[in-house]
């Protein structure tokens, strides 16, 4: 309990304070914590300020999880303590004490960071029924298996839904397995786990992609109806219908034209901070919605490689990249504040350190790229070869690349230009860049065509659509 702790770590004149001094008329200490605010998420350094009210008081005593509680410097009514967080979610303790008793605060905060290293072995596998059993030439779907597994997968503690683009179906695994060869709990898109066809009626997902969960909603992108289903309520078990489509007028509108609020082949979406990003990779180019869409017929806010939404020419149309400009972009991620782009077609990602306002508004830092100008494919520390989805968790960012056979981990949002990497995933090193080599079989550290990433609290979901499974890399549910 926070009081017995503070016995614990006082120093021996407050015990004596404390002791002697506290009667019938002496007054309660009070305390509240103030800031950080409660399930706050805390990104860039680990060590925060704790500031509160207090009164009544003759010391403070702040502990984060169970960690050692340090002493605060009070001032006058006020208190602050400088505290280092750990991974995840964390409990913030604050206990006053003074000759009338104690008095304490709490309230959780989260850091997300999931500890990785280069070559880490994955600690589960779906779609497959061991790391080293080679499923990439079983072109079947089943409650068990991928066809294409592809995009951003829906990740909880108790859950992953991955979209199975080419079987036209997500599978949803309750609890998430810690062996190979388990089936889904339910599913999306079919009745039965064994794959659909092109359908345009609500419930289907035909060439699914991205998946995410918005508060009691689920946004399932379709890249082959090129739209974007909503599911309300949450589904939570097999024969769930959406309820409308962002990206079309209507379930059945199947029109591509480049206008404001039609898409063509979408191959990514993310909610954050309030605000809708989609890829629309087949007009070149990514659209902006300043508040999540609550019925059919959004239209965005703003449009990002474009100089309007009336154009969609690659590279607006100029032949090189520049900094405003994007060729079939493929992954998008934001928190709100920020905005990365994977550019797939130029062999790079876009970074927007503070989240664009305007319409063509150009990038402020380039991933995997020299400079804006250049879109050579490319390995090393550096260089992405047909980058295709991107993840971040506010302090490390994850992008599939592709064409080097790698998942590249930046351990700390990247700030500068044509920033290296920290770690790899799927290659022994920075510098490697080759798929498995034909007769050998898979392993828990080989990734061949990544193709889709996805933070959870304490792990990174890998698909690679070559193997036609899902990686688990970090702690195992």
């Amino acid at each position: 309990m926070p009081g017995s702790r503070l016995v614990q770590f006082a120093p021996w004149w407050l015990a004596l304070v404390l002791m002697v001094g506290c009667g019938p008329d002496t007054p309660q200490p009070s305390l509240t914590i103030l800031s950080p605010i409660d399930g706050a998420v805390v990104t860039g350094a680990r060590m925060i300020t704790v500031q509160g009210a207090v009164a009544n008081a003759v010391a403070v005593r702040v502990a984060v999880g169970d960690d050692a509680p340090q002493d605060a410097v009070i001032d006058g009514a006020a208190f602050s303590a400088t505290v280092t967080l750990g991974n995840g979610e964390q409990t913030i303790v604050a206990t006053a004490s003074g000759p009338g008793g104690s008095a304490s605060d709490a309230l959780s905060v989260t850091y997300p960071y999931v500890p990785l290293v280069t070559h880490q072995a994955a600690a589960a596998v779906l779609g497959a029924p061991g790391f080293e059993v080679d499923v990439s030439g079983d072109d079947t779907a089943s409650p068990g298996s991928f066809r294409q597994p592809r995009g951003r997968p829906w990740v909880e503690p108790d859950r992953v839904a991955v979209a199975d683009f080419h079987a036209a179906q997500v599978l949803v695994f309750e609890p998430v397995p810690t062996g190979g060869g388990a089936a889904a709990s339910w599913f999306l898109g079919s009745d039965d786990g064994l794959g659909d066809v092109a359908r345009l009626d609500p419930g289907a997902t035909y060439g699914p992609t991205s998946i995410q969960r918005v508060a009691d909603r689920l946004f399932v992108l379709e890249t082959g109806n090129e739209r974007l289903q909503v599911f309300d309520p949450l589904p939570q078990a097999t024969g769930a219908t959406g309820i409308f489509v962002v990206g079309k007028a209507s379930f059945g509108d199947t029109s591509t034209d480049c206008a404001p609020a039609t898409w063509s082949s979408p191959e990514d979406f993310h909610v954050g901070g309030g605000r809708l990003v989609v890829a629309d990779t087949g007009h070149h180019r990514v659209l902006v919605f300043d508040a999540v869409p609550t019925g059919p017929g959004a239209v965005p806010d703003l449009v990002l490689g474009q100089g309007g939404f009336t154009a969609c020419s690659p590279n607006r149309g100029l032949g090189a990249p520049q900094a405003d400009s994007l060729r079939e972009p493929s992954g998008v991620w934001t928190d709100g504040e920020r905005l990365v782009v994977v550019d797939g077609g130029n062999h790079r990602v876009l970074v927007w350190t503070s989240f664009p306002t305007v319409t063509g508004q150009p990038a402020n830092l380039v991933l995997g790229q020299a400079t804006f100008a250049t879109a050579t494919p490319a390995g090393g520390p550096s260089g992405l070869s047909n980058p295709l989805a991107v993840d971040g968790n506010g302090n490390q960012l994850a992008v599939a690349d592709e064409g080097n056979a790698r998942v590249l981990i930046w351990d700390a949002f990247p700030t500068q230009a044509a920033q290296p990497a920290d770690l790899v995933l799927g290659q022994a090193s920075l510098a490697s860049g080759a798929p498995r080599p034909p007769g050998t079989p898979p392993t828990d550290r080989g990734l061949s065509r990544p193709s889709g990433v996805a933070f959870g609290p304490d792990s990174l979901v890998v698909l690679d659509w070559y193997e036609r499974r899902a990686l688990v890399f970090g702690a195992a549910y």
